[in-house]
């Protein structure tokens, strides 16, 4: 009997993730049991798009959720919103005390330690989930803090940092976990050429052109191989580490990218020529459900920091790449035939990089390293936060 009772749950809740494809991640979570009461969670870029679509979802399975945002007001009146849905408290109610927003800006290094400091000021009860979905997206060019590449600072170093500084927190309250949001673009043919080569003595992107396509991809990819070696030195602790993307979303940052880049300029013009109402890609409602999924499935507790083997082949890929890897979203086959369907299926990057047990390790110590030389450098005066061009809101594109 316990045998059928639990295939007949998995396969409710397949068809439950089935049906989120098509109607949203509230046709999964409606059958879910309240899975993150007394749970805490972080979310960055929680203001708009995917980000703050995985904020409600969270705060519906009972979650207190802190929302990490580079504006505060922008911050404030997304909480608005969310309150304004009942759906959004979920059974348990009470949402106004479960949402917390916070400032935290991912190219103003200085902001990750206060942020930190402020959310352990607020005594709350432990860290169980930390959704790094914060990112830039083919923005107006500038370097930023201590020399970095934007789109490099926002999406993989400051989301790195805070990582690492978080670290005891998640380990003092697992099982917990972190989410890393990667994307398709290393799977994108030419935008794959951008990561043939990893510059080793260049990972702030200070020899990138642009803030375009290149960094992006390079980005995406850092964080794939941060997130096997992650899970690698996280085994035992109870912390698992995925990964996810959201396959070809119609969220804010395809908006708010600088129409100079060749594919923000393409959407751009598709929208002008067949008005705004035309989608790129699915909605941030069935976009955000590999973030959901990753961060709720009960299923995925251990997936990666279990210190015993799953068979005979998670033996051989640890022993040949390193960490496990679980890494979600539509799979690649079905983005080209049916768009963005299961978006709670299991992906396998294309770039060999991620496989490279070594490079993997190397990136991850040489980012340490890289932490250990930008203290330093914010400690100088008049170093640290330099703006080499534009303004903090020049073609911004948060929630990746």
């Amino acid at each position: 009997m316990g045998f059928v009772r639990n295939m007949l749950n998995w396969t409710v809740m397949r068809l439950a993730w089935l049906a989120a494809d098509i109607f949203g991640w509230r046709a999964a979570t409606a059958v879910f049991p309240v899975v993150l009461r007394n749970k805490v969670a972080i979310v960055t870029g929680a203001n708009v798009g995917l980000g703050l679509e995985t904020t409600k979802g969270l705060l519906q399975q009972g979650a207190t959720v802190i929302m990490a945002c580079r504006s505060m007001d922008k911050a404030k009146s997304a909480c608005e919103d969310i309150l304004r849905d009942p759906r959004n408290a979920g059974p348990l109610g009470n949402a106004a005390k479960r949402l917390i927003p916070m400032h935290l800006d991912l190219e103003d290094f200085a902001t990750i330690k206060d942020f930190v400091q402020d959310f352990r000021a607020l005594q709350l009860n432990g860290l169980h989930l930390l959704v790094n979905n914060a990112g830039a997206h083919l923005p107006f060019h500038k370097q930023v803090d201590c020399g970095f590449n934007r789109v490099i600072a926002s999406n993989y170093f400051g989301h790195f940092w805070l990582t690492q500084l978080l670290l005891e927190d998640l380990k003092a309250s697992a099982p917990s976990r972190i989410i890393n949001m990667a994307s398709v673009a290393e799977q994108l043919s030419m935008l794959a050429l951008y990561t043939t080569k990893i510059h080793w003595d260049d990972l702030r992107g200070r020899h990138l052109p642009d803030s375009g396509e290149r960094p992006y991809t390079i980005s995406k990819v850092y964080i794939l191989m941060e997130s096997r070696e992650l899970a690698r030195r996280l085994e035992g602790t109870g912390v698992d580490v995925i990964a996810v993307h959201p396959g070809i979303a119609n969220s804010t940052w395809f908006l708010k990218s600088d129409p100079r880049y060749l594919f923000a300029w393409l959407v751009d013009r598709t929208r002008a020529l067949l008005g705004d109402w035309v989608g790129v890609g699915q909605s941030v409602e069935t976009g955000a459900i590999s973030t959901i999924y990753a961060s709720i499935a009960p299923e995925l507790t251990g997936i990666t920091s279990s210190i015993e083997s799953y068979g005979i082949w998670d033996s051989i890929c640890r022993s040949l790449f390193g960490g496990r890897l679980r890494y979600y979203g539509p799979s690649y086959l079905m983005l080209r035939l049916l768009q963005n369907w299961n978006n709670t299926g299991r992906c396998y990057p294309l770039t060999p990089w991620v496989y490279n047990k070594a490079a993997c390790k190397r990136l991850f110590e040489g980012t340490q390293e890289l932490i250990k030389e930008v203290e330093m450098e914010l400690a100088q005066p008049n170093k640290g936060f330099t703006r080499v061009q534009g303004t903090a809101s020049n073609g911004m594109a948060r929630s990746a």
